[in-house]
């Protein structure tokens, strides 16, 4: 191998590893889908159904986490927001359970 080639050619890295340039902008993308996926993959998709008479816990929902759907039913307010497990636990008894929701899912 050349210098140039030596230069030029990406390094062996494990799986831990991703090559980024910040000259190219080359897997910016994949860093950042990496750096979140890292720091909050216990962080789940859960659908709620806050009663309106509760509005002081979608205040709090919208303050603190990500709303992801934000529908206004007859009797409350359904919303589809990113929960650490902490959180889940919190709003548990708002959890609703069917084909609409993705409670199980993963962000990253």
């Amino acid at each position: 191998l050349t210098k140039k080639e030596i230069a030029l050619s990406k390094p062996k890295l494990d799986e831990d590893y991703i090559f980024v340039s910040n000259r190219t902008k080359e897997n910016i993308d994949h860093l950042v889908d990496a750096i979140y996926g890292h720091l909050y993959k216990t962080n789940r998709i859960h659908s709620l159904k806050i009663p309106f008479d509760q509005g002081q816990l979608y205040s709090r929902l919208k303050e603190n986490n990500t709303i992801l759907e934000t529908r206004y039913d007859n009797d409350g307010t359904f919303v589809r927001a990113i929960l650490t497990p902490e959180q889940a636990s919190f709003y548990k008894e708002y959890m609703v359970t069917g084909t609409n929701t993705d409670s199980n899912n993963k962000i990253a």
